[in-house]
């Protein structure tokens, strides 16, 4: 079994950053949303007050994150999944996401895999309630190159995030559905989510 003791890399600590930033942010392209999260206590650093915002991200780090940033009343946690134990750190954070419609009840959570890009244009639409707001019928072939390659169930999420601009495709024309996503990446997404709400 997994030590459950602490959160990685998110945990408080008292050397969270130096000064308005991370250092090992500084003069990276995502340091003003990164920035933007820490000034709002949303990201903290590993217990050398660095970001690592090159790193993947796991399923339980994203989920924090994401429901941190929608300011949730947060639940407790039931039991909802197999592999999601009581004493996580995260397991409180996953079921607030369950209950509040962000994730889906499914057997396992899966929390310490990778989130694929598909996946966090799922959460992220939970987030910021997209599926409100666009409703068009959109070609998602017309937007990306590798469209084909998207699963069915993330097709109207990616849609929908692409058309909020809150998450982007790759340089070469492509969406990368099933790469998984980084630090940074998350940083980004999460930060345009709250720029989004404060302009609304």
């Amino acid at each position: 079994k997994e030590n459950t003791d602490k959160e990685p890399e998110t945990q408080p600590d008292t050397n969270t950053a130096n000064g308005n930033t991370f250092p090992d942010a500084q003069n990276h392209w995502a340091e003003e949303y990164i920035h933007d999260l820490l000034s709002r206590g949303i990201v903290n650093g590993d217990e050398k007050g660095k970001f690592n915002p090159d790193n993947s991200i796991k399923r339980s780090e994203f989920i924090a994150i994401a429901v941190r940033s929608a300011s949730l009343e947060m639940s407790e946690y039931k039991g909802s999944f197999s592999d999601v134990y009581e004493e996580s750190w995260y397991a409180d954070v996953i079921q607030t996401a369950l209950d509040n419609g962000i994730i889906a009840s499914a057997d396992n959570f899966r929390p310490d895999d990778l989130i694929t890009r598909e996946e966090m244009a799922k959460i992220i639409s939970g987030i910021a309630q997209l599926g409100k707001l666009y409703d068009e019928e959109v070609i998602l072939s017309d937007i990306y190159t590798d469209a084909d390659t998207i699963s069915q169930w993330a097709k109207m999420y990616v849609k929908y995030i692409s058309l909020s601009g809150l998450m982007k495709g790759r340089e070469d024309g492509t969406f990368a559905p099933k790469d998984g996503a980084t630090r940074a990446e998350a940083a980004a997404v999460i930060s345009r989510i709250l720029l989004s709400f404060e302009k609304n």
